[in-house]
């Protein structure tokens, strides 16, 4: 199994910003929030990456934030000005995640927000009627060193 944390990193800097992993297509920014490494997504949505993209599941990183409880990172991503409503290929919005795996804070303050609690899946789920599915989080390799390497690279190729 590849190591993501070296294939994001190579692919930082052959692609840049926009590099996308090989696995579901993911951004930077899905990888980081999907894996939990806080630090490198702050400085994703810091160096004004499209906080909107979808990998190949349809999830955006505030989905994942929502289904891994990354509060840090959707906290940052809500303030950012992230789409609250986007719908994965199975019709889950970050609101509907983040109540289906009990990650109450994160749906409340994405209903804050203003996130669309009108909005379905597929199989009908809602914000009120997300049912449980509950999940180990997902935590990726650390490697403080190439962690810092790849922050000091978006920093780089950061436009600001």
């Amino acid at each position: 199994m590849t190591n993501k944390l070296t294939e994001a990193f190579n692919k930082l800097q052959r692609d840049g910003l926009n590099a996308r992993l090989e696995e579901r297509n993911e951004t930077l920014l899905i990888w980081a929030s999907s894996e939990g490494y806080t630090e490198i997504a702050l400085a994703l949505i810091k160096a004004k990456v499209n906080l909107d993209e979808q990998n190949s599941d349809g999830n955006t990183a505030l989905i994942r934030c929502a289904c891994e409880g990354r509060k840090a990172i959707s906290d940052a991503l809500i303030k950012a000005k992230a789409n609250l409503n986007i719908q994965n290929n199975e019709g889950y919005t970050a609101a509907i995640l983040a109540k289906r795996r009990q990650n109450f804070e994160i749906a409340d303050d994405l209903i804050d927000a203003g996130a669309d609690i009108s909005l379905t899946t597929q199989d009908g789920q809602s914000v009120e009627n997300a049912g449980y599915s509950p999940k180990t989080s997902i935590q990726g390799p650390r490697d403080a060193d190439l962690e810092r390497q790849i922050i000091e690279k978006i920093r780089d190729l950061s436009p600001d």
